[in-house]
């Protein structure tokens, strides 16, 4: 791990296109525990858990990416990405490690969140009760305005599953992502915002169904085209 994590920071401190870089990952569960590995070779997981906790319970791998980032990538902002939902216990735990890896002296920029909307991310919270989540996502986004992070949509696609109809489902992600858009906006007078789309188009997973961006299979734009379209327009 110490081996690639420099030779990585070292490379894209070089290049000068590259402006941010995730330094970890899909680091906390939804209840607060930390990921870590899972039995056989099958299953997503976290295997550098198994390195240890240091003295306050903080995951020993975490705080070695960002020493090596800190000191092998200074010209690159530093960002904690994390997947998930708007889950507070979960985006505490993100908030409180954060924190802590500041006050051990290594640098972290910004705050990322993956946004696979309906896969980590609940339809009942995101379709179904939009208006509240975006409240806890724009609270999200001050508290790390307020802590000097910049904060960063990641990885953004909407999960359409096998048995739903596609054409109601593509203009409830055009909803969706019209109101994640006004939100990160408004914030965006505030301090710094980002918005990366995971795919472009279409990608298909068996046995989960189709995430969705603002292309189709065939090229065509999508209904959430025009909210992207509109947002860049605007900016």
């Amino acid at each position: 791990m110490t081996e690639f994590t420099t030779a990585f920071a070292k490379k894209f401190n070089k290049v000068p296109v590259v402006k941010w870089m995730d330094v970890v990952n899909e680091t906390i569960l939804k209840n607060r525990d930390w990921f870590g590995p899972k039995p056989g070779v099958k299953q997503w997981e976290n295997p550098f858990l198994q390195i240890g906790l240091d003295e306050k319970g903080y995951p020993l791998y975490i705080l070695k990416a960002f020493e090596i980032a800190t000191e092998h990538a200074p010209d690159l902002k530093l960002v904690y990405n994390q997947n998930g939902g708007m889950e507070d216990l979960m985006w505490d735990k993100v908030k409180e490690t954060i924190l802590y890896l500041r006050s051990k002296g290594y640098r972290v920029d910004g705050v990322g969140w993956q946004a696979h909307l309906l896969l980590g991310a609940k339809r009942k919270y995101f379709v179904d009760n939009t208006e509240a989540t975006m409240k806890k996502l724009a609270a999200l986004i001050d508290w790390a305005h307020d802590n000097q992070l910049a904060f960063h949509v990641t990885e953004l696609d909407y999960l359409i599953k096998e048995h739903e109809d596609k054409t109601v489902e593509r203009l409830n992600q055009k909803r969706v992502y019209q109101a994640l858009i006004d939100v990160l906006l408004e914030k965006s007078k505030n301090g710094e915002v980002t918005l990366n789309l995971w795919d472009v188009g279409k990608r298909y997973k068996k046995g989960t169904g189709y995430f969705q961006s603002i292309y189709d299979s065939k090229g065509k734009r999508t209904p959430a085209y025009d909210v992207i379209d509109n947002a860049n327009s605007l900016n």
